[in-house]
């Protein structure tokens, strides 16, 4: 699952070990968070994102060429 979020380019940091986390100095850890800031720009990681496409689908499959909603 972790390939998933990568792939959608989300700010994902899988560690081994929570030592890995408490080995960190705060320059580690303010360098992990600034290699990770670009994926806080991407839209699905916000709910309005995940509300559209849910409301789109939604939508879709109440279509009138789709009564049954199959």
């Amino acid at each position: 699952m972790t390939e998933a979020y990568e792939l959608l380019g989300l700010p994902v940091w899988v560690v081994d070990s929570y030592k890995e986390v408490e080995e960190l100095d705060e320059a580690g850890l303010e360098a992990t968070y600034w290699s990770f800031f670009p994926g806080f720009a991407a839209e699905e990681l916000w709910s309005p994102y995940w509300i559209n496409l849910i409301m789109s689908h939604s939508a879709s499959q109440a279509a009138p060429d789709n009564p049954e909603g199959r």
